[in-house]
């Protein structure tokens, strides 16, 4: 048997069996009729010389950046508004026309940069603030591209239109995403810092989503989706840079090579929140996806899922390149998703959404052509759905008051570490998997049994999250819940007709059946409240809260605060 990495390179990139003859051809590339050839393996390199060559060359950059600009005080200026805690106060410079300049006035850029980074995590924008920061500094091509400033101010004004008149800028998202919109397009024509308009691309996306503009967050998704494919960015092989190509990407690029772990990593965090709006927008809207998250698929995505930036910047992230969205499809034994205390909350957040979203289409296809292959691949959802969600981290318990935690009152800078935000991720994995679950189930609980009593299982595991999440925090996390709990409303409902018509034949006519009538309403109606809670920060989630209205109607209870009309 062949020791790891004695494959030739060939049969490694193709996932063959080797029988690894040198000088060659190998057994598969003879019958085949390809080149064969062996990679040299690089020379052991202790671990601590690297990480001490990497402290070396991040001092000489901190170093050239200080003295080439010493303008870096609006780093301090950004930061004080951005920490969540400094009041808000326009600069003097918004009193007149500010947003007709071309370039806005350094203290306007840094009130909006300031207000979009203490959000960012609403449109799940992950960046190394600190070298964003600096990068404002920069001179000329090095700064960020306009798209994706134009992006931001874009996103920092709808971020503001719950605040008080004089801070309220909501009036200007017309003119900014006009703005955007052009600089994108100029970035795009002249292949311009094609990261800045991936990233000012998805913010527009993720802007449009949020405003409820399904049609052209699509139209917007889809072009931005195709040029993350363009760019290699679903084909990182791997969290650590390498001086060779191969070793990080496998399929060609638009980009050229990453030049170092930052570099890389960006590219990484750029890419997963593309994925997260597709995912996100093939659930609730039903749109076609872009990205492929099927294992059987040669075209599925290859790149790992993310970790904390401090993870990339330690090289330390290559020992999660084996988490990728083929190895969470595949029934591999706990090792699905990591659970131990260095898990990441935005990862865990992506795998939930992607188990969803596969469930969800396994399910639609075993309703119209229930073959050999549909069956299997939605057992195997099944399976690898039910072991996620036992695997999940805890959702802290809202009586130990130090594990409480308010989104709107915590400041969000310290991404990848903020309690908040695992709070929050944890939380909406652990809802989006008992979704996964009823997705997978409901096809067949109509006729099975065990199906139905998996869906009841799944949907009551979602209703017990409720009251570990405040209810003012509802409206700061994202859309997916209320899907998931429309779902657990359409599982519910039905059980609630079931059990009353059960009684009212006399078969189940004792006082476990009515408390249990009893209890099934009051699930049903924490549901419906949590639903109308985001409905309150997303008008357009209005469709699922009237389908929740429409359970309700159907199976004879009233309906508290009724859903009409849309946006």
């Amino acid at each position: 048997m062949l020791k790891r990495g004695e494959a030739c390179t060939e049969c490694r990139r193709r996932k063959l069996k080797c029988d690894g003859a040198k000088p060659g051809p190998c057994n598969q590339c003879a019958a085949n009729n390809r080149e064969c050839r062996y990679e040299q393996p690089p020379p052991f390199v202790p671990v601590s010389t690297v990480l001490q060559q990497r402290i070396e060359e991040l001092e000489e950059r901190l170093k050239n950046l200080t003295d080439s600009h010493p303008h870096v005080e609006i780093n301090e200026e950004i930061l004080l508004i951005s920490d969540g805690n400094t009041p808000l106060v326009p600069p003097p410079e918004m009193a007149g026309p500010w947003w007709e300049m071309e370039t806005l006035a350094a203290p306007v850029r840094n009130y909006l940069v300031g207000i979009f980074l203490a959000n960012k995590h609403h449109c799940q924008f992950y960046i190394d603030v600190p070298r964003f920061l600096m990068s404002l500094a920069n001179p000329g091509l090095q700064q960020p591209h306009p798209g994706l400033m134009e992006a931001i101010y874009l996103l920092a004004c709808y971020f503001t239109s719950r605040l008080a008149p004089d801070q309220n800028l909501e009036k200007h998202e017309g003119h900014f995403l006009a703005r955007a919109r052009k600089a994108l397009a100029d970035s795009l024509s002249f292949s311009d810092r094609l990261l800045d308009f991936l990233k000012g691309s998805n913010l527009v996306t993720a802007y449009l989503y949020m405003r409820g503009r399904f049609l052209e967050a699509y139209h917007s998704h889809c072009g931005t989706a195709s040029c993350a494919l363009s760019c290699g960015l679903h084909s990182i092989r791997s969290g650590v840079y390498s001086e060779d190509p191969s070793g990080t990407a496998s399929t060609p690029s638009l980009l050229p090579p990453p030049r170092d772990q930052a570099e890389l990593s960006e590219r990484i965090l750029t890419f997963w929140p593309i994925y997260y709006w597709d995912k996100l927008g093939a659930i609730i809207t039903g749109f076609v996806e872009s990205f492929v998250a099927d294992p059987a698929s040669t075209e599925c995505i290859e790149t790992p899922f993310p970790r904390p930036i401090e993870e990339y910047h330690r090289g330390v992230a290559g020992r999660y390149d084996y988490d990728t969205v083929r190895r969470l499809l595949e029934e591999h034994p706990l090792d699905t998703n990591d659970t131990s205390d260095n898990y990441f909350h935005f990862g865990l957040h992506l795998k939930a959404l992607t188990l969803l979203d596969s469930a969800s289409r396994f399910g639609k296809l075993y309703s119209t052509r229930s073959d050999t292959v549909v069956k299997k691949r939605l057992a195997s959802v099944q399976a690898v759905a039910m072991r996620f969600a036992q695997n999940l981290p805890p959702v802290p318990d809202p009586e130990v008051e130090e594990e409480m935690v308010d989104l709107d009152q915590t400041p969000f800078y310290h991404q990848g570490t903020n309690a908040s935000l695992k709070f929050r991720d944890v939380f909406l994995a652990h809802t989006a998997a008992y979704a996964a679950i009823i997705e997978a189930y409901t096809c067949m609980s109509e006729t099975d049994v065990h199906a139905r009593q998996m869906c009841t299982f799944a949907a009551r595991k979602a209703v017990e999250l409720i009251p570990k999440y405040r209810f003012s925090d509802f409206g700061r996390s994202c859309m997916s819940p209320a899907y998931c709990w429309a779902a657990a409303v359409e599982v519910l409902g039905q059980h609630y007709k079931r059990v009353k018509e059960a009684i009212g034949q006399g078969s189940g006519a004792d006082d476990n059946a009515q408390q249990g009538l009893v209890d099934t309403e009051g699930e049903l109606r924490l549901l419906a409240r949590a639903t109308k809670q985001v409905h309150k920060y997303y008008c357009t989630l209005a469709f699922q809260a009237q389908q929740i209205d429409q359970v309700f109607i159907d199976i004879g209870l009233d309906v508290e605060d009724p859903v009409v009309g849309v946006c």
